[in-house]
Order: structure tokens, then C-alpha cells, then sequence
């Protein structure tokens, strides 16, 4: 059933033996690893999920993750269990010496996981090289890079995502009660990780290749029964201890507004038009964009077949439309996996970058199988001047990403890191490199090379972006005015508390301490707390009389996306 290319055995291949997934990992450690450990928390998604995960191991509460005083609901608490879990398993036990580091681990072991699910996936279809080189663009692509070193949920639900798609996958090819209960279980671990994606996923490539089929045999072969009680026994549980805690009604309208609501409008404001993660792609996807349409035109001229039919367009189109079946299986499942999925994610209210990423895996496959095709009519295709302008255009990404290692490296070195300036001199002549070298690749159509080029420049500028990110003091306002917080007393007994800037990486910094005030509400804390630190923008700490200033802090507060200055202070008696 797979279709196969090329002359080697996978078991002969080394891109098919254990020697590949090894190297795989080697890769995703040099490109994760550097920024995991030292790296302030991230505002504002991270640091929310690490101090409910820290609460949760504190406290003892299992069931409802909490910020503060306030329950956590809107993402289901596999993700809080296993960052609890794994926190107090690296700090031996007492949380209260955990680190943010410690609550990353979940997602970088997660993260090794997607890129050699995606390798096996990729040797049951294609030859072994290029399912490794399918694997590689999902490993290095940027957007996987930064979700790898993120305390959130999205890198283990993309995890057991792309298990599903490889047990689905199986199952389809030969159907067993073992695959099929073992593709539920990925997609209610999925669930419990966060949400309703797995599913949708799943339930959309199963939906379209019955049509394809023109059968109802491959739902059949799934089990659909068994799976739903499969789904709702690993999900129902906690659902019924969250509702007795919290109400069914209450419960009930929190998971409205995380699935409609936010299909039907932009949540927390990310909003964008269709076409939003099409065109954050080509970035985030860097270097396998390269082949973004190239994958989806080859993956449709061989995954698809129809018979042509006589009139005009409509009529043709009609008739196609029709007569539309499975071509080559590894293909049209791919496309199955994609396309979809990837249109509902266009035509929904809230968008983020990472909504796609589980569906990066199927891109990754379709675009390494495209570039290592010697197809005829794919080398004229490579040759047409619409083809050569986008992929010089397509430049501009590497460009992109080269150029903010630069960026991270002048301001690290300008924080005093003296060697952060290697790092600008060579994202410098790696950006110029590329562009001749690519240049002349692109002249003699060979993109292939471009494409390996291009993962050579984006894995070493993520390396370099890691290595310099920690180092560069103007994105982490808030970890600096804790620390200069903590060298005044503050780690002890005094109060803290932040005017106006009230970012969640505070209270884990501050283990829950910080008060988050606004202008008005000051006087009356400082009436309760007269020996309190207080942090506030360096315009408004001018207008109040008797504000002794510490410490001040300028930088970029990038949440909000504006620079600014605050000042560290007290009111004297």
C-alpha cells in the first residue's frame, strides 16, 4: 500500500535504522537545549501553566488547577499533572526548589517525540530518506524550536496528535482491535491535553478518505464505537470531579466559550483573516516552506486521481469532483491529514501561530518526498518564472531568520556579553552565504540543494538565538525588577507590589507574593503595607511625591509590544 521511491531498503538505509533516530534526537537537543534552562518564564501563556502546575503540586489539588485564587478551566489538566509531576521529580521533592526549566522538560521530551513519530510515520510511506528528511524540516522549523522550550500545553497534545495520525494511518493499512484501540487512546490523551484539536484532526482525515474511498469500510476498520468510549473513559472522569467542584452549568459555559466562542470570534484578540497561517508559514515553517505549494501540487497530481470529463469548467470541475479518488495512498492520506483541518483552522475567529503545528508532520512528509522528486513534469514546473520569483521571495524567510539571531546577539553584547558579538558576525555571513550560494542553486533549478542549504542556515541561527536569548536583559524587564526586588528585601518579608504592569511571569518569579495594583489602588495598599516595594512606569513614579527610587529597569515590555522604563522604589516614613 505505501508508496515507495528510490533504490535503497529502509532496514539498509541508515535514514531507516536507529543510527537515524538517534541523530534525530542529537538534533533536536542542539537546537531545544540551549535557553531551556536559563531563560526567564515567558509571559504570558507559559507562566500561567507553571504556577498553576507549581500550585497544583503545592497544594495537593488535583482536579482544578488554579492561578492565584482563581481556577484555571479553560485547557484540561493532563499538562498541569505531568509539569507538576515532573517538577517535583527534578527537584527532589520540594517543589518550593523547582525552576521554570523544570516545567519545560514535559514539552521538550514531547518535542522529540513529535519529530521521530514523524520519522516512523514517514518510513511505513516513503523510503527512509525521505521520511528522515521530512522529520529534520518538522525538527528545525522555528515555530517548533520556541514551542519546544514552553511550559504550555500545545507540545504534548501535538505529541499524542501525531501518534493518532501514525496509529490511524496503520490502522487503515491493517486493521486490528489493538491499533485501533491504541489510536483512541492517543486521541483521548490528546484531548486531555488540550481539547477538541485531536479529534478534529482525526475526525476529519477518517471523513475524508471514506469519500475517497467511496466506503464506509476504513471508519469501519477504527472501531468508532469502541473509540468513543475509549475517549470517554480517559475524559469523563475529570470532567465530572471539575463539575461537582464547580457546577455543570458554570463548566459547561467555560467549554463553550474555548470551542464556539472562539471558532465564532478572536479570543483575547488573535484575530486574523483566512489566509493568517498560510502566510505565517513560510516563516514558522522555514526551510520546508520552500516546497509549500510544490508538496501540495505534487501531493494532489499523484495522491488523487478522476476521470476527465468533456464541457466547459464547471462542467469539468463537476465531473472531477465526482469521479475523485485515491491515487497513491501515502499521498492522499497526507493530504487527507492537511488540508481539511488546515481550512478550518483558516476559517475560525481566534488564530495563534502554533494552531497548525499538528498539522506540520504532514507537511513536512509531503514537502521532503516533493523535493526528492525527479518527476518530468515536476523539474518543468520547478522552471517557471512564477516558481523561480516565489522562490526568491521565499529568500526573504531565511533572511528572516538569520537575521534575528543578529538581532538577539547585539542585544545580548550590548548587555556586556563580549562574545555575543561572534554570534552577529555569524548570522551575518551565514545570511550572506546563503543568499549567494542560493542564488546560483536557484539559477540552475536545483532547490533541493537550496533546501538543505537554507536547513543549515535556519538550524545553526536557532542555535545561536538560544544560546544569545537568555543573555539579552531588554526582553526580560519583569525578571530584572524581581531580582533587583529580591536584593532588597523582598524575598523575605517585605511586600512587592507592580503598578500597572501586570504580567503572570511575576507571580511565578515571586512564588504568588506580588500584588498587582492599578494608580488608584495604591495609596490604600501602601496605607497596609508601608514598608512595601513598589514597582511602577518611570512617569508615574515622578508624579508621586515622596517615591524613593532603588532601581530602575528600561527595556521592552514585549507582551504589549512597547518600550518603557520602571522604577523600583519605597516611601520612606
Amino acid at each position: 500500500m505505501p508508496g515507495r521511491f528510490g533504490q535503497t531498503s529502509g532496514r539498509r538505509a541508515l535514514a531507516g535504522t536507529w543510527w537515524g533516530g538517534l541523530l534525530l534526537v542529537l538534533i533536536c537537543l542542539a537546537v531545544y537545549l540551549p535557553a531551556m534552562w536559563n531563560m526567564p518564564p515567558v509571559d504570558r501563556d507559559e507562566s500561567r501553566f507553571a504556577q498553576a502546575s507549581r500550585q497544583m503540586a503545592e497544594s495537593g489539588d488535583w482536579v482544578i488547577p488554579k492561578v492565584g485564587e482563581r481556577p484555571r478551566l479553560n485547557k484540561p489538566p493532563l499538562i498541569y499533572w505531568v509539569q507538576a509531576r515532573t517538577a517535583q521529580a527534578l527537584s527532589g521533592g520540594d517543589v518550593r526548589r523547582d525552576a521554570i526549566w523544570m516545567y519545560r522538560v514535559p514539552s521538550l521530551v514531547s518535542a522529540v517525540l513529535v519529530v521521530l513519530l514523524t520519522w516512523r510515520l514517514g518510513c511505513s510511506m516513503f523510503a527512509p530518506n525521505a521520511a528522515w528528511a521530512g522529520a529534520a524540516l518538522v525538527a528545525i522549523c522555528p515555530l517548533m524550536a520556541w514551542e519546544a522550550r514552553q511550559a504550555r500545553a500545545d507540545m504534548l497534545m501535538i505529541a499524542f496528535t501525531t501518534a493518532a495520525v501514525w496509529l490511524l494511518w496503520e490502522t487503515l493499512r491493517r486493521p486490528s482491535v489493538a491499533r485501533a484501540a491504541a489510536l483512541w487512546i492517543a486521541v483521548g490523551f490528546g484531548v486531555l491535553a488540550k481539547g477538541p484539536a485531536p479529534p478534529l484532526i482525526i475526525g476529519m482525515t477518517l471523513l475524508v478518505w471514506c469519500v475517497l474511498r467511496g466506503s464506509l469500510a476504513p471508519l469501519r476498520a477504527t472501531r468508532p464505537l469502541l473509540g468513543v468510549a475509549i475517549v470517554g473513559v480517559t475524559v469523563m472522569p475529570w470532567v465530572l470531579l471539575v463539575a461537582q467542584r464547580v457546577g455543570f452549568e458554570n463548566y459547561l459555559g467555560i467549554i463553550h466559550t474555548e470551542t464556539l466562542g472562539r471558532s465564532v470570534e478572536g479570543a483575547e484578540g488573535h484575530w486574523g483573516p483566512p489566509g493568517y497561517h498560510l502566510v505565517l508559514t513560510v516563516v514558522m515553517f522555514f526551510p520546508g516552506s520552500l516546497w509549500l505549494v510544490g508538496s501540495i501540487v505534487r501531493g494532489v497530481r499523484v495522491g488523487l486521481r478522476w476521470e476527465p470529463s468533456a464541457g466547459g469548467v464547471v462542467a469539468r470541475v463537476r465531473g472531477a469532483l465526482r469521479t475523485l479518488r485515491v491515487g497513491r495512498p501515502a499521498e492522499c492520506f497526507l493530504l487527507c491529514v492537511l488540508v481539511p483541518s488546515w481550512i478550518v483552522f483558516e476559517a475560525i475567529g481566534t488564530k495563534l501561530p502554533h494552531y497548525v503545528m499538528p498539522l506540520y508532520p504532514a507537511l513536512a512528509l509531503l514537502a521532503a518526498r516533493a523535493a526528492m522528486s525527479r518527476s518530468a513534469w515536476l523539474l518543468r514546473w520547478r522552471a517557471r518564472p512564477t516558481v523561480v520569483a516565489l522562490v526568491r521571495a521565499w529568500c526573504i524567510a531565511g533572511v528572516l531568520v538569520g537575521a534575528t539571531g543578529g538581532l538577539v546577539g547585539v542585544l545580548a553584547a550590548s548587555a556586556g556579553a563580549w562574545w555575543a558579538w561572534g554570534v552577529v558576525g555569524a548570522s551575518v555571513a551565514g545570511v550572506l552565504a546563503f543568499l549567494i550560494d542560493a542564488h546560483g542553486q536557484i539559477s540552475r533549478r536545483d532547490y533541493s540543494r537550496v533546501l538543505t542549504h537554507a536547513a543549515g542556515l535556519g538550524a545553526a541561527s536557532l542555535v545561536m538565538i538560544g544560546v544569545t536569548l537568555a543573555h539579552a536583559p531588554q526582553l526580560w524587564v519583569v525578571d530584572r525588577l524581581v531580582k533587583a526586588a529580591g536584593r532588597h528585601g523582598a524575598r523575605d518579608t517585605r511586600p512587592l507590589a507592580f503598578v500597572e504592569l501586570h504580567e503572570d511571569s511575576s507571580r511565578f518569579l515571586t512564588r504568588g507574593r506580588v500584588v498587582w495594583l492599578n494608580e488608584h489602588d495604591t495609596r490604600g495598599f501602601l496605607r497596609e503595607n508601608p514598608d512595601a516595594l513598589i514597582v511602577m512606569p518611570a512617569p508615574m513614579a515622578a508624579r508621586w511625591r515622596g517615591f524613593r527610587t532603588l532601581d530602575e529597569v528600561s527595556g521592552f515590555n514585549y507582551p504589549k509590544g512597547a518600550a518603557g522604563t520602571w522604577r523600583l522604589g519605597e516611601f520612606p516614613p
